[in-house]
Order: C-alpha cells, then structure tokens, then sequence
C-alpha cells in the first residue's frame, strides 16, 4: 500500500481528532511509506492540523463537479489556505476533472494549469482507459507538471481576477490565464507591471501551445507581451523572480 485516502463518509460522530490519529497511528505500525490523504470536506480547516496527524494532503473544499463554477470555486477555497502548503503536506482541493466532459478544452487546461500551480495533488478523475488525445496532451504536459513538482512547493495564489482573467503567482511564476485571449492581450500589462519579474529576468512561455520554448520579453514600458493570434483562448506563464511573493 502506498496511498490511502481516508474518507468522511459514515463518521459515526466521532471527532476529527479521534479518527485520524487512529488511522496515523496504525499506519506508522505499518512500518512503510504510505502517503496519507485525509479528506473532511474541509469542514474544520484541516490545513491547520492535519500535518500534525500524520497528513500528506488533506482536502479543503467540497466535492468538485465537471463545470467550470465549481472549479474555480474550490480554487478559491483552496486558495486561502496557501501558507499551509509545502514539502511533505498540501492542500487538496479535489481531482481533476480533465476529460470528463462537461467543461471545453480550454477550461481543462486552465483547470490543469491552476492545480499544478497551486501545488494541489494531480489525481486524474477521469477514466484513462478512454481518454481523448486532448485529455492526456492536457495531463502529460511536462513543462505544467514540473511546475507542481518543483523541490521549492511553494503554492502559488491568486493574486487578480478581472472579469475573466485570472492572474496567479508564486515565487517564480506568474501565470494568467483567459478563455478569452483579446482580454489576455489587453489586460496583461498591467498585471505584468504590478507583479511580474523584472524585463530582464523575464521569460515567456505559452503552455499547451507548442510555441512556447521561446524566450521572449515583455516590453519594458507597459509589460505587454506578444500578440496572441489564433482562434484558442490563452495561458500564459511568464518565468522569473516575481516583484511580490504570494
């Protein structure tokens, strides 16, 4: 056994203290590794204890849902608990959805890319023995992963939500992404000024795209990036020591 998530379902009305240091406590007799996933639906902020109980996740929202409401809902949610996160224990705000089918392409890899940056579990939600090319493009993409994966764990967060874009940061990266890519190009700037590396440390990368082992700089005045063209909505990163930690 090398995971084991312990659930909320039929808790009997025992506490949260009683049930999981139980299992802790059984697990360590167990004498190996196994990876411990609490999931409390949240309900009594777990990401300020359950690191004490033995945790290596623990869930901070409710269920997720195939939509893009929800998923940013338990962004949100997950979100605020960001100090929380870091080597050996993080925040969970549910699996993916990822080819599941009731958000588009582009909402997936928004989805994929807001988990990854959030340092969040990427457990696939969906059934891989039928996923679709787009699915497992979205979910094998190194460059998206090695960011989940960085030896820092530093959780990024969400810094600006403008009326579609949403901008995140952590100490490296700063991502934005749209499904609307004229209000990427138009709103970016700003953000970029306000949070963004300094030009000269500045590296753009567009994920999912193919086009985005390029090093391209952002203009120096008004921290506009390169024009978007194509019918797909964007994600951007922009790589670098960020002007202000999450």
């Amino acid at each position: 056994v090398d995971y084991l998530k312990y659930d909320n379902c039929n808790d009997a009305g025992r506490s949260v203290n009683e049930r999981y240091t139980r299992m802790s406590n059984a697990m360590k007799k167990y004498g190996q590794n196994i990876f411990f996933s609490l999931c409390e639906w949240g309900n009594e902020n777990p990401a300020t204890w359950a690191r004490g109980m033995g945790g290596n996740s623990w869930r901070t929202t409710g269920d997720i849902a195939d939509n893009w409401g929800s998923m940013t809902s338990r962004a949100d949610q997950n979100d605020k608990w960001a100090s929380y996160a870091g080597p050996g224990g993080w925040n969970d705000p549910d699996m993916l959805e990822v080819g599941n089918g009731g958000m588009s392409e582009a909402e997936y890899r928004s989805h994929f890319s807001i988990w990854a940056l959030a340092k969040a579990p990427l457990l696939i939600g969906c059934d891989v023995r039928s996923m679709s090319p787009q699915t497992k493009t979205i979910i094998s993409n190194q460059e998206v992963i090695a960011v989940n994966q960085d030896s820092l764990g530093v959780q990024g967060k969400k810094v600006q939500s403008d009326g579609g874009l949403e901008v995140l940061l952590n100490s490296n990266i700063l991502v934005a992404t749209s499904t609307m890519r004229l209000l990427l190009k138009l709103k970016l700037g700003r953000y970029f000024c306000r949070y963004g590396p300094a030009r000269s440390a500045a590296t753009e990368r567009r994920w999912f795209y193919g086009t985005g082992r390029g090093t391209r700089q952002p203009s120096p005045h008004t921290g506009q990036t390169s024009g978007f063209r194509g019918p797909r909505p964007s994600l951007l990163a922009i790589y670098g020591r960020t002007r202000r930690s999450p």
